[in-house]
């Protein structure tokens, strides 16, 4: 299996931000499929549909933005892992890698649905306050959960942050069907869904539009 990348040429071709998305599954287990739609379909797709956004605007971007797809983040990081491993033997100047897992669903406990985690470096105030300004950019924002990612390793975000790279990592919440065969696309809240896309593209413009000046 392989890690799938797509490259959108920036005007500064020395500089790279990473947007990211696993895209593997639990699979088959005792004859059953276990379809991960929310984890990670939905980070997956909104992956792609990032990428089709940018190349529908025709803008080039600051800097190049790397759109990845991983495998393997249910086996333990390991696409991502080997990726951020990469850069060791050829060097990049990544300035920033934005992660999405399980983007669609609300956790059981949240009420009003409207619960977004950022996760966060606890030296980087100023990717805080880029989410908390983009996400009053929404008509209805979210009730944000600003969280440090220091010491964990639940996504992606962890191949990032072992090499100092600054993250933001988006999930709306751990839910009863994590993990289950009930994880189907019925269940996807397509509307929060939407509106965590556009938070997503709202602080990404925003970071290019800081680094280009």
């Amino acid at each position: 299996v392989r890690n799938v990348l797509g490259i959108l040429p920036g005007k500064d071709q020395s500089k790279f931000v990473v947007i990211g998305a696993h895209y593997d599954h639990l699979g088959t287990r005792n004859g059953i499929i276990y379809n991960g739609s929310d984890d990670n379909g939905s980070g997956a797709s909104g992956l792609l549909a990032l990428v089709k956004a940018w190349v529908a605007s025709g803008m080039q971007p600051a800097c190049n933005l790397i759109f990845a797809s991983w495998t393997a983040e249910e086996e333990g990081l390991l696409g991502s892992e080997y990726f951020a491993q990469q850069l060791a033997k050829q060097p990049k100047n990544i300035l920033l890698y934005i992660n999405m897992d399980m983007i669609s669903r609300s956790e059981t406990s949240d009420s009003t649905q409207r619960k977004l985690s950022i996760g966060t470096r606890t030296s980087d105030e100023n990717l805080r306050e880029l989410g908390r300004k983009s996400n009053l950019t929404l008509d209805h924002p979210f009730n944000l959960d600003l969280w440090d990612v220091t010491g964990h390793s639940g996504s992606d975000y962890a191949s990032f942050t072992a090499k100092n790279i600054p993250v933001m990592t988006y999930n709306t919440g751990l839910h009863d069907d994590y993990h289950t065969p009930r994880d189907i696309s019925v269940t996807a809240d397509l509307v929060k869904m939407g509106d965590v896309l556009k938070l997503v593209n709202e602080s990404l413009q925003v970071f290019l539009d800081q680094i280009s000046k």
